[in-house]
């Protein structure tokens, strides 16, 4: 199990084909960056939760960091991150049926577009994460912040380089 987990919620249908690659690809990166035999801590897992708001639901309205909070019973600290319906259709044109004004799906604009998304998605990481580490600490748990970071940078780094997963 990976110390650095992302989990994912989709309000509605039409913003997978951008976020489900993205998703794939930071838990593959997390997990190969992350291992928490490195940081000497009783904390299991650090995770965040990406809720991406849709049709379906807005998840009242949210807008970045929420709900920090420690599992009980657990070793675990996880925040849950919104992003706007409005910010994914950002990166996204939508395509209306031929004899209805209605939208059946959303393709990606470009390579460009995706990236940029890709590096709102590493600022919104960076923030979570720092949010988790200073929960965790005001909490008392210790561990190894120098390799933690170091380990944590390597992980974006490696997010933001390497190709997307195909869906």
């Amino acid at each position: 199990m990976s110390f650095f987990g992302i989990g994912l919620q989709l309000g509605g249908a039409y913003s997978d084909r951008l976020v489900g690659p993205i998703h794939i690809l930071l838990n593959r990166v997390f997990d190969e960056c992350m291992d928490k035999s490195r940081y000497a801590t009783e904390l299991d897992e650090f995770s965040i939760v990406f809720r991406v708001a849709g049709a379906g639901n807005d998840f009242d309205g949210g807008d970045g960091c929420e709900y920090l909070k420690k599992i009980r019973g657990k070793d675990e600290i996880t925040i849950d991150y919104v992003i706007l319906e409005k910010k994914w259709q950002e990166y996204m044109v939508p395509v209306k049926a031929r004899l209805v004004d209605k939208i059946i799906r959303y393709d990606i604009i470009s390579d460009e577009k995706v990236y940029e998304f890709r590096e709102y998605i590493a600022d919104a990481v960076r923030g979570c994460y720092k949010q988790l580490k200073g929960k965790a600490k005001k909490l008392g748990y210790s561990f190894d912040e120098e390799k933690m970071d170091a380990d944590f940078k390597k992980a974006i780094n490696q997010f933001l380089i390497e190709e997307l997963p195909k869906m």
